[in-house]
């Protein structure tokens, strides 16, 4: 009894870092959307109740799931810094670093992959499911990219709605190439681990900072938790970076949240 108990305390605990960590990162950019939302709702008194709480509920939905796709992001890059420590001679007799146990390369991985790539592809999904709603006022039940584009087809050419749909056209959903674009790949990853098979990664040798070589599993040229970063996570923030201006008129501020910050701006 006493070993389960004290497994369950570490998983919390791992868990737990975990949540810490991912606080002091996403939700930072987490509120300073809601506010800017918030303070377009404060500029434009003629908008419906309806439509500002429901907008405010599709919101916090999608960037919820941005937090969840970003905490499993925080487990996957600690993994690989582990195998990163434990060949690294300078800081041997310094931490009591785990040593691997069997089998778990490349089946952590793999999990942790796998999930990353349902959160992102929900987090996507929840975001168009929004910004329909935010730029049209149609509540569409179940979002795909169809529904998405079919929303968009009669909006005004010179319109924040029109700018919005070109973004996607342009940045995330190519039409032209289903190869190309962050959408179009995490789609890919997505629906060929959800219906067809696992994934499938490429152990590769990989030399860390320090200057060791460890065996790491990767995907496309690059271990999978900088593939996820650099394809998915950062595009993501990217994309909602780059809406605050087109949705709520004012401009994206980098720095610390501050609940003052949008004061004065119109």
């Amino acid at each position: 009894m006493t070993d389960i108990i004290n497994d369950n305390i570490e998983i919390y605990k791992g868990l737990q870092k975990t949540f810490q960590r991912r606080k002091g990162g996403s939700q930072n950019a987490y509120l300073k959307i809601l506010y800017a939302q918030e303070h377009y709702f404060g500029n434009h008194p003629e908008l419906r109740s309806k439509f500002k709480e429901e907008s405010k509920e599709l919101l916090q939905a999608a960037l919820r799931k941005f937090e969840y796709a970003a905490m499993v992001g925080e487990q996957m890059h600690s993994i690989r810094e582990i195998r990163y420590l434990r060949v690294n001679p300078h800081l041997q007799g310094y931490y009591a670093i785990p040593p691997e146990s069997e089998n778990e390369v490349p089946f952590l991985d793999e999990l942790l992959f796998d999930q990353s790539l349902f959160l992102w592809r929900a987090f996507l999904d929840f975001y168009m499911k929004y910004i329909v709603y935010f730029c049209t006022e149609k509540y569409i039940v179940n979002m795909s990219v169809k529904e998405f584009n079919k929303a968009f087809s009669k909006v005004p050419g010179n319109s924040k709605s029109k700018e919005i749909y070109d973004f996607f056209q342009k940045k995330v959903f190519n039409k032209k190439s289903q190869n190309c674009n962050w959408g179009n790949i995490l789609r890919s990853y997505r629906d060929k681990t959800a219906h067809n098979e696992l994934l499938s990664l490429t152990m590769r040798e990989v030399e860390t900072r320090t200057g060791q070589t460890v065996l790491e599993p990767t995907t496309q040229g690059q271990e999978i938790s900088y593939f996820v970063q650099n394809t998915f996570e950062n595009n993501a923030f990217y994309m909602l970076r780059d809406f605050v201006p087109i949705l709520y008129d004012v401009d994206w501020i980098t720095g610390l949240y501050k609940p003052e910050m949008y004061l004065g701006e119109k």
